[in-house]
C-alpha cells in the first residue's frame, strides 16, 4: 500500500463520509469549502487542511481546484509504533515556518510524480518528508481512558496490520493474551467478532482504493489483505449488494489529469532547493537612524508579594534591576487570606523595596484563585489605603493593576468579571489610585475567538493582557483540544491574532500587551539551562521588534519556584539565574541585548545591529538558534541533564556571517568579540564536563567555579579600514551560538 497517493479534484461537491486515512486538501486554484457538520471551514488558493480519520466532511470547490493526499493511516501507525496521533493543520488560520515547510515538500512531492520510474525512491523520500512533518509539528497524541486505553491499541494493531495474514492467535500473543480469553473480550469490546472486525476494516480500506485510484480489483484485493478475487467479491456483495465493478462505476469519480505546468506554477519549481545558507549583512554609517527600544526589559515578572520575602530573591532581583534596568515590576497580590488574617505587613515590606529601587508596578490580582470574592473585596479596600497612606504618589501614580483570569469564557464567566471589575474599579477611585486596570492575561486560542469574547464582554479594558505559550487550545463542538506548538514564531503570532481581534471588533482605543511568554511545554527541561534558551530569547526579541511593546518571561528566576524541591545545582529551571546565583546564556543573551548602542542600524530574525552617534562605534549581534526536532517534542520531559546528548534539534548545521559596513572613517578599528557556546559563557556544559555521579559532590569551591565559567570570555582584533571606508568580517557559529561583535574606532 503506498504511503501517499495524490488526486486533482476540480469543480463540484465530494462527500468524504468518515475515511479511513489522512486526507490533505490543497487548494491550487480559487477558493474552497470543507463542511464538517455545522462548520464551514474556507480554504483559498495556497492554503491546506488536513481531515483525520473518522471526520466526515463535505469538500465543495465550485470555484476552484484542489490537490488531495490520501496518507495512509495504517502506513502513520506503523511508522508511529501503533500510537495514534490526531493532525491539526489549518492553513487559513494559522501560517508560519512550519507550513512554509510543509508547502515546500508537499511540491518536491508533487514535482516528482513527473519524473521516470527510476526516480521511486526519491518520491518516497518525500512522502516521508510530508509525513515526518505533519507527525512532527501539526500532530497531537490520542488520549483514551484507561479502560479505553487497550481497546485503541488493539484497534491501532489492526489498523497498522490489516493487509497483512493476521490471526487472532498472533494479536493475543502480541497482547500477552491467550486466544480464548482475548476472543471473550475482543466480542465483549468491540461487539462483534474478531474476524468481521477485521474483514469490516480490509473493506473498508479496499472501497477507498476501489473509488480513488485506478488499481485493478485484483490488485486492490490482494493489497488490503483479501487471499483472492473471490474472497474480496464475495465480502463485497454481502455489505453493498453488488460487484466492486459496478460500484466503481456508479460512485467513482474520474480522476483528473495532474497538469504539471499548471500545478507547479502554483507550487513553484523551485521550492526544494535550498536557501543560500550564509547571512549577509551591509550597514551603512552615514544617515540618520532611529533611536533602539529596548522593549525586552520593558517588565520583570518577580512572582508575587509572598515569594519576594523568600531568601535571595530581593538580592536577584536587585541585580537584574541593576544589570538589566527593568521599568516594572509584575507580581501577584498574595496576602490575602480566606480566614480573615491578612499578610499586610509582608505587602508593605515588598512595596518598599521596590519604591527603594524606582520600579513601577503591575499587580496581578488573580480572579480565579479568589474564592471569598466578598471577602477580598473588604480586604482589597484596606490594602489599597494603607498603600494610599504609606506611600502617597509614589505608588497612586506608578502602579497598574491586572486582574487575570485564564478560562474558556462562556456568558456567566463574563458577566462575574465584569462585575468584579467595576467593584475593583470603584475602590482604586476611592483611594485615588491613578491606576489603569488591565487584563485578562489570556492564552490566545488558535481562531482567537475566546478572546474575542472577552473583549466584547468586558469593553471598559484599554489594555488587554495575553500571556505566549508554544501551545494553544482548539474548540471543536463541545471539545477542547490542547495543541502543541513547534513554530518558532508563535509569540507574534498569538499576539498578532489578538491585535486582528481587537481590530475585527474596532477597538481603535485598545491594545494588546504581552505580560509572559514561555518557551517550554514543562517548567523542567534541560534546554532551560542550554545555550538555545539564549539563542531563542534573542530570535524571538528580534522578531518581535517594532512589532509588540513588551517582551518579558514568564519565570526569570529559579528562585520562584519551591527550593526545598529543587537542591541540585542545575534543576533544570526556567530562569535566568540558578538559585544559587549562577548565571546562565538566557541572562547574557538579554545583557547582550541591552548593552546595545542607542541607534537602531538594522534588525531581522537573524541579527541586531546599533551605533553610536560616533560614526566609530558599532555594534551587532548575531545568532545560529536551531529549531527543536521531533526528538525533542516527542519526549514528554527532559529532566535529566544526560537529556542535552539526545538528538534534539532538526540539525546542527553552522550558520555563516558575512558582515560588509561602509560609511566608516579611515584607521584602525578595535574588534570586540563575546562568545557563548557550549564552551564560552555556559556552566551548564562545563557541569557536565565534570562528570560528577552525585551533585552531593558540588561543594563551594565548585559553585564557584561554576560562577567563573558563566561569565563570557573577550577576545581583541584590531582591523584597518582603507580610504574606501568599508569593512568586511566574516565569523561562522556553531549550532545554537550566539555571538556579539563590538566595533571601536582607535583613536591616535
Amino acid at each position: 500500500m503506498k504511503l501517499i497517493n495524490l488526486k486533482i479534484i476540480k469543480n463540484g461537491i465530494y462527500g468524504n463520509p468518515a475515511p479511513r486515512d489522512f486526507h490533505l486538501y490543497y487548494v491550487l486554484y480559487g477558493s474552497a469549502q470543507i463542511e464538517e457538520g455545522n462548520n464551514v471551514l474556507p480554504l483559498e488558493t495556497g492554503e491546506m487542511l488536513v481531515i483525520n480519520p473518522g471526520e466526515s466532511v463535505t469538500l465543495k470547490c465550485e470555484n476552484g481546484t484542489v490537490l488531495q493526499c490520501r496518507i495512509s493511516h495504517s502506513e502513520v501507525l506503523r511508522l508511529m509504533g501503533y500510537q495514534r496521533k490526531v493532525i491539526v493543520c489549518n492553513t487559513h488560520l494559522v501560517k508560519n515556518e512550519n507550513t512554509d515547510e510543509l508547502r515546500r515538500v508537499l511540491g518536491s512531492l508533487v514535482r516528482s510524480y513527473y519524473e521516470p520510474d527510476q526516480n521511486l525512491i526519491e518520491r518516497e523520500q518525500y512522502s516521508l518528508s510530508l509525513v515526518y512533518l505533519l507527525i512532527a509539528h501539526f500532530s497531537n497524541n490520542v488520549f483514551a481512558e484507561n479502560d479505553e486505553s487497550r481497546k485503541n491499541e488493539i484497534a491501532s494493531y489492526i489498523e497498522a496490520n490489516y493487509a497483512d495474514e493476521v490471526t487472532l492467535e498472533m494479536i493475543a500473543d502480541e497482547f500477552g493474551l491467550t486466544p480464548q480469553y482475548f476472543s471473550r473480550y475482543f466480542s465483549n469490546v468491540f461487539h462483534t467478532s474478531f474476524l468481521k472486525y477485521l474483514n469490516h476494516v480490509r473493506l473498508e480500506h479496499a472501497v477507498d482504493d476501489l473509488l480513488n485510484t485506478k488499481e485493478t480489483v485484483l490488485r486492490i484485493a490482494v493489497n488490503h489483505g483479501f487471499a483472492n478475487v473471490a474472497s474480496f467479491n464475495r465480502e463485497f456483495q454481502n455489505v453493498y449488494h453488488t460487484t466492486p465493478g459496478s460500484y466503481r462505476q456508479t460512485h467513482g469519480s474520474e480522476q483528473e489529469k495532474i497538469e504539471k505546468d499548471d500545478i507547479l506554477s502554483i507550487l513553484n519549481e523551485k521550492t526544494d532547493e535550498k536557501a543560500d545558507e550564509t547571512v549577509r549583512i551591509n550597514l551603512h554609517m552615514e544617515g540618520n537612524y532611529p533611536l533602539l527600544k529596548k522593549y525586552w526589559t520593558e517588565i520583570l515578572n518577580c512572582g508575587s508579594f509572598e515569594m519576594m520575602m523568600k531568601s535571595r530573591m530581593s538580592e536577584q532581583v536587585t541585580f537584574l534591576n541593576d544589570t538589566l534596568k527593568f521599568r516594572k515590576a509584575r507580581l501577584y497580590l498574595d496576602t490575602f487570606s480566606a480566614d480573615g488574617r491578612h499578610h499586610f505587613y509582608t505587602a508593605d515590606r515588598v512595596m518598599e523595596f521596590f519604591v527603594r529601587n524606582h520600579m513601577d508596578l503591575i499587580i496581578v490580582i488573580d480572579y480565579r484563585s479568589l474564592g471569598n470574592e466578598e471577602l477580598f473585596i473588604s480586604y482589597f479596600r484596606e490594602q489599597c489605603l494603607r498603600f494610599a497612606n504609606r506611600f502617597g504618589t509614589g505608588i497612586q501614580d506608578h502602579t497598574v493593576f491586572e486582574i487575570e483570569y485564564r478560562t474558556k469564557y462562556d456568558n456567566e464567566k463574563l458577566a462575574a468579571f465584569a462585575s468584579f471589575y467595576e467593584k475593583i474599579s470603584d475602590i482604586l477611585r476611592q483611594c485615588r489610585f491613578d491606576s489603569e486596570i488591565i487584563g485578562p492575561s489570556v492564552l490566545v486560542d488558535e481562531s482567537g475567538e475566546n478572546f474575542r469574547r472577552f473583549v466584547k464582554a468586558v469593553p471598559s479594558i484599554r489594555t488587554y493582557t495575553i500571556f505566549c505559550a508554544p501551545y494553544t487550545f482548539q474548540e471543536k463542538g463541545s471539545e477542547v483540544f490542547i495543541n502543541r506548538l513547534t513554530d518558532a514564531g508563535y509569540v507574534l503570532e498569538q499576539y498578532r491574532t489578538a491585535c486582528r481581534i481587537l481590530a475585527e471588533e474596532k477597538r481603535d482605543d485598545a491594545s494588546v500587551l504581552i505580560v509572559s511568554w514561555k518557551d517550554r511545554l514543562n517548567d523542567i527541561d534541560v534546554l532551560n539551562e542550554t545555550v538555545w534558551m539564549g539563542a531563542r530569547i534573542i530570535r524571538n526579541v528580534l522578531e518581535g521588534y517594532g512589532i509588540c511593546s513588551c517582551l518579558p518571561l514568564d519565570l526569570p528566576l529559579d528562585l520562584l519556584f519551591d527550593e526545598a524541591s529543587y537542591e541540585r545545582t542545575f534543576n533544570l529551571l526556567p530562569g535566568i539565574i540558578t538559585s544559587s546565583g549562577i548565571i546562565k546564556p538566557s541572562y547574557h543573551a538579554l545583557k547582550l541585548l541591552d548593552q546595545q548602542d542607542e541607534y537602531l542600524a538594522a534588525v531581522t530574525k537573524d541579527y541586531l545591529a546599533t551605533k553610536s552617534a560616533d560614526p566609530g562605534y558599532v555594534q551587532i549581534l548575531v545568532h545560529n538558534c536551531k529549531k527543536p526536532g521531533y526528538g525533542y517534542y516527542t519526549r514528554e520531559i527532559l529532566d535529566q541533564t544526560s537529556d542535552y546528548q539526545a538528538d534534539l534539534f532538526e540539525d546542527s548545521r553552522p550558520a555563516a556571517y558575512e558582515i560588509r559596513i561602509d560609511g566608516l572613517e579611515e584607521g584602525d578599528y578595535l574588534l570586540k568579540t563575546r562568545i557563548v557556546n557550549d564552551e564560552s559563557g555556559c556552566a551548564f556544559t562545563r557541569y557536565l564536563n565534570m562528570k560528577y555521579t552525585d551533585d552531593s559532590f558540588v561543594g563551594k569551591g565548585e559553585r564557584e567555579y561554576l560562577k567563573a565559567a558563566s561569565v563570557i570570555p573577550v577576545t581583541g582584533e584590531t582591523l584597518h579600514v582603507k580610504e574606501d571606508g568599508i569593512l568586511n568580517i566574516k565569523c561562522t557559529l556553531a549550532a545554537n551560538e550566539f555571538r556579539h561583535l563590538h566595533l571601536i574606532k582607535v583613536r591616535r
